[in-house]
């Protein structure tokens, strides 16, 4: 059920942006290793498959896909939950694990979003681009008025190398192989 949920929620995410370099929405491989931390209080730890991570609960829950390119060079999409409100990122790093560039969108109760994106350059994001959408059309709209009554959800956490990662302890050890 949680990978139809997370499926469902990334489909419904407006892209309508030309696909940026680290793109938010951009599909993560199969292979990709799945963690989560299925309630806010609860801890990171490694699933066999997105279809195997229980149902988000609540505000704090978060599911992440860890994946690595040809060149070695690690991907992360994290899908967080706060009340109502999903906000998506997708971190990507350079093969010395270190920040290179996110994808960042939120996605509101309200029926609307915000999204950005930008190379990570001395541990800050130099936006590309950003503004704030509709979440049925996709179209740019003004700041809504009721935007800086979440504006800690509206930025980023930077997680600066993948050691800084929230379940970075996890990933030093072997990933668990595919049920069968």
């Amino acid at each position: 059920m949680a990978f139809v949920s997370f499926a469902l929620a990334v489909c419904a995410a407006p892209g309508a942006m030309a696909a940026p370099a680290c793109d938010v929405m951009a599909q993560v491989p199969a292979s990709a290793r799945v963690f989560a931390k299925p309630s806010g209080d609860g801890a990171w730890r490694e699933y066999r498959t997105l279809e195997s991570v229980p149902d988000p609960a609540g505000p704090g829950a978060e599911i992440a896909q860890y994946s690595t390119d040809a060149n070695g060079a690690p991907s992360v999409y994290i899908l967080g939950f706060d009340k109502d409100d999903r906000i998506y990122a997708r971190y990507c790093f350079d093969s010395g694990n270190k920040l290179g560039s996110i994808g960042f969108l939120v996605d509101t109760r309200w029926g609307w979003g915000f999204r950005l994106n930008g190379p990570v350059v001395q541990g800050a994001i130099q936006v590309q681009s950003s503004d704030f959408f509709d979440d049925s059309s996709g179209a740019t709209i003004a700041k809504p008025a009721n935007a800086d009554d979440i504006a800690a959800a509206l930025k980023p956490t930077l997680y600066l190398e993948t050691g800084k990662l929230p379940f970075a302890t996890l990933l030093a050890q072997p990933a668990k192989p595919a049920a069968p």
